[in-house]
């Protein structure tokens, strides 16, 4: 299961018979759209060019087996910056992480897990 956002279009994988995934497929689109403003924001005032037309977040959010009791989520994501020195994509993407309200919001109860593609 997987969402993934990009500056023009949104994709997501349904699965009717799958009710439960529903919430996490939301969460996951919502928390996309959300970073790659955080990215476009950090990069336009920043000092750095703007996004490119194909750049994405692609986030995929799970939940782990009980620890302590309790069963919790996980989060990965894919951002991918083409056009970007690898550099300058890695401190964007951390910078980001700090910007946007959806990391902040779950920091410490949430795996989250950042890779510029």
């Amino acid at each position: 299961m997987g969402t993934s956002t990009s500056n023009s279009r949104v994709q997501k994988n349904w699965v009717p018979w799958q009710r439960r995934q529903r919430s996490r497929q939301l969460s996951a689109l919502g928390w996309c759209a959300c970073f790659l403003s955080s990215i476009d924001h950090i990069g336009k005032f920043g000092g750095q060019a703007n996004l490119p037309p194909d750049a994405s977040v692609i986030a995929t959010i799970g939940i782990r087996p009980p620890s302590g009791g309790c069963f919790g989520v996980t989060a990965v994501f894919k951002v991918s910056l083409p056009g970007f020195d690898r550099a300058i994509a890695k401190e964007l993407v951390k910078k980001a992480d700090a910007l946007c309200p959806y990391p902040n919001d779950v920091r410490g109860k949430v795996d989250l897990s950042l890779t510029p593609a």
